[in-house]
């Protein structure tokens, strides 16, 4: 159904990896957007033995309060 839909089953035993990215570069990278609208960003690299890695997530753009969204 909707990729960006939340589990209910609970944790999945792992550590979650919390990553912090300035706003504006992604703001950049995705372009205009509208309150609601949801996207799924990938995050490529290579970790220091030169394997690849991949990742995906979603982000819900939600309009900052007193913002007057599109």
């Amino acid at each position: 159904a909707n990729e960006c839909e939340c589990s209910m089953e609970g944790s999945d035993g792992h550590l979650d990896l919390f990553l912090k990215f300035d706003m504006q570069a992604i703001v950049g990278a995705i372009g205009e957007v509208a309150s609601g609208d949801e996207w799924i960003l990938e995050l490529t690299g290579a970790l220091y033995d030169e394997t690849e890695i991949i990742g995906e997530d979603c982000i819900i753009i939600r309009a900052k309060p007193n913002s007057k969204s599109k």
